[in-house]
């Protein structure tokens, strides 16, 4: 007699009622004001080497929404609470064998933060998830430069993130000494393909970059597409479908089969029966061509007679054959199991990103404020901001290439321009007023002759870059807008659009010192930065600025246009700042077309 099995594990509350409450709470999560509806698609976990916590990254879908959105959440089990990680807990649940656990957000725990260093530093494999759909995958970390030997002394997440998770890693080297501390960032929202974080910014650390972090190395791993459950099912509606097919068309055959023999059968009675007729009037004809005299008759042996004229060649009714019947072959209907297999798509993309981490540092955004609040002038540092950025340009192009502007990729340009200026005219009708001058900026822009495109930051601002101390500004975060499609955000685009994102952060500091204090005006403090930003950018890339006022101005509205929706439905007391912008850029458009 077999074992009994014991019975699988289970979690009271369940995973699937606790985490669509807690993730809905989370910044990064897309779906503002809506409870998430979560599939799972895949995960991957760690075993910590004491056996006391268990450690386990859930990849799952939110498909509330289209197309759904593909998150990554890493949460710990603890058999007593993590003292300090308050903020991190995610549930309390029984356990069917070990009682109760505390659930936290992983990113907060040391034990997963120490694994996954190790993932990353040491090039290895994570332990695959168990019993669960899309289970069984493993995540793959990949060393690319720096330290492998550090080991993880304490770990913080940096608040304030939108979109993902950062964890500053202070490490040690094997004597104990410390070493440079290490930042992990963790994909929050996952698409497949390569992250352009990733990508860009080990570029440029292979390129011998200053202007960006080192790069340590990624992690990366594979899920299910998020569409599996109904690809299952148009898989199995397909099988359903072809059965009937074969099912309709044996059936088809068989009726036919049947009329076939219908037909004959009556086709064989009509013969009979013009048979039998054809008998009885030779028979008739005989008759009369052999009447007997009365005589004759009377002296004949009559049943002689009769059976003489019936045998001479008389047509027989009974030996009418059946038709000959079409030869059909009759359709085989498969078994179920002769159809391929439902293999579900399985994607992959990075999950996490290790760099250098800068302790101590100042990202530009405050550095400028402050300059803006006090009428400091930044100047200088501004120029130096444009130098940075086009080193990095320059260095992109070299390592990842250009390509000429198609028609295109000039026409998905203007297309998502003109898309956005309908979605602010939604927010703020008042902008119909400048519709004319706003497709006249657009046509001015077509018009040009476009440079090459080519790999560029793709959401540039003074909040992506850093002060650092003998090394000046070191620019982070190359993912681009993380919820646009990752085809989008890795499809080569104008280096000037990462310009134009600066000016606009440039006005953007300006204005808010003068929402924080009205009645004064930061305008000089914004066109100094912006003259000499653009100073410093031209000196090293020879941009002709006067012949690239027009697409600089076309790219800058499409920013302002992109703020007016946010702010409108974000931050409504700080709509003035783009909707002065736009008024401001085709006022410009107007003196210098």
């Amino acid at each position: 007699m077999a074992a009994e099995q014991p019975a699988a594990a289970a979690l009271a509350p369940a995973l699937k009622d606790f985490l669509p409450t807690w993730l809905a709470e989370q910044r990064w999560y897309a779906g503002k004001g809506r409870r998430p509806v979560l599939r799972r698609l895949g995960g991957f976990r760690f075993e910590d080497p004491d056996g006391e916590v268990g450690v386990e990254t859930h990849v799952t879908a939110d498909v509330s929404v289209h197309p759904p959105v593909v998150y990554q959440v890493p949460l710990s089990y603890r058999a007593a609470p993590l003292a300090g990680a308050e903020h991190a807990l995610v549930a309390t649940t029984e356990h069917s064998r070990l009682g109760r656990r505390w659930v936290y957000d992983a990113t907060h725990d040391p034990v997963y933060v120490t694994a996954l260093l190790k993932l990353v530093l040491g090039s290895g494999s994570s332990d695959p998830a168990r019993g669960t759909e899309g289970g069984g995958a493993v995540a793959r970390g990949m060393h690319t430069s720096g330290p492998t030997d550090v080991v993880l002394t304490t770990s913080s997440v940096l608040r304030g993130e939108q979109s993902n998770t950062s964890i500053i890693c202070t490490v040690h080297d094997p004597s104990g000494r410390p070493a440079e501390p290490i930042i992990i960032k963790v994909f929050r929202t996952l698409q497949p393909g390569d992250n352009p974080d990733v990508v860009v910014q080990s570029t440029l650390t292979g390129a011998g970059s200053t202007q960006v972090p080192e790069t340590i190395g990624y992690v990366s791993g594979h899920w299910l597409a998020p569409d599996h459950v109904e690809a299952r099912a148009r898989h199995e509606g397909d099988i359903d479908a072809s059965l009937k097919a074969a099912v309709a068309a044996r059936t088809r055959v068989v009726n036919q089969i049947h009329k076939d023999r219908q037909a004959a059968a009556a086709a064989q009675v009509g013969e009979k029966a013009r048979v039998s007729k054809q008998r009885a009037l030779e028979v008739k004809r005989r008759r009369e061509a052999v009447r007997p005299t009365l005589h004759e008759a009377l002296l004949a042996d009559k049943e002689t007679l009769e059976r003489t004229i019936d045998a001479e060649g008389l047509p027989d009714p009974d030996a009418v054959p059946v038709p000959a019947l079409p030869r059909r072959e009759l359709p085989r209907i498969p078994g179920r199991g002769e159809f391929p297999e439902f293999v579900p798509e399985v994607v992959g993309g990075h999950l996490a990103f290790a760099q250098r981490f800068f302790p101590g540092v100042e990202d530009a955004w405050r550095v400028a404020l402050r300059a803006a609040g006090s009428g400091t002038d930044f100047s200088a540092q501004a120029r130096e901001l444009g130098k940075a950025t086009a080193r990095i340009h320059v260095s992109l192009a070299e390592a990842l290439g250009t390509e000429a502007a198609s028609d295109d990729a000039r026409r998905a340009v203007l297309d998502s321009i003109r898309t956005r200026y309908v979605a602010a005219l939604g927010e703020v009708p008042a902008l119909a007023a400048h519709e004319r001058a706003v497709h006249g900026i657009l046509d001015a822009f077509a018009a040009l002759s476009w440079p090459e495109l080519q790999r560029v930051h793709g959401d540039y601002h003074l909040g992506q870059v850093l002060q650092v101390a003998d090394r000046g500004w070191v620019a982070v975060d190359f993912e681009g807008e993380p919820l646009r499609p990752l085809s989008e955000r890795v499809r080569p685009d104008l280096a000037l659009r990462d310009v134009a994102g600066m000016l606009r952060s440039f006005d953007y500091a300006g204005g808010s010192v003068e929402l924080a204090r009205p009645g004064t005006s930061a305008r000089g403090w914004v066109e100094g930065c912006r003259a000499a930003f653009l100073d410093g950018y031209a000196g090293l890339t020879r941009l002709h600025l006067p012949s690239a006022a027009t697409m600089i101005r076309a790219l800058e509205l499409d920013k302002a246009l992109y703020e007016v929706v946010y702010e409108a439905r974000n931050r409504p007391t700080w709509l003035a700042i783009p909707a002065t912008a736009i008024d401001r850029l085709i006022a410009d458009s107007k003196v210098s077309p």
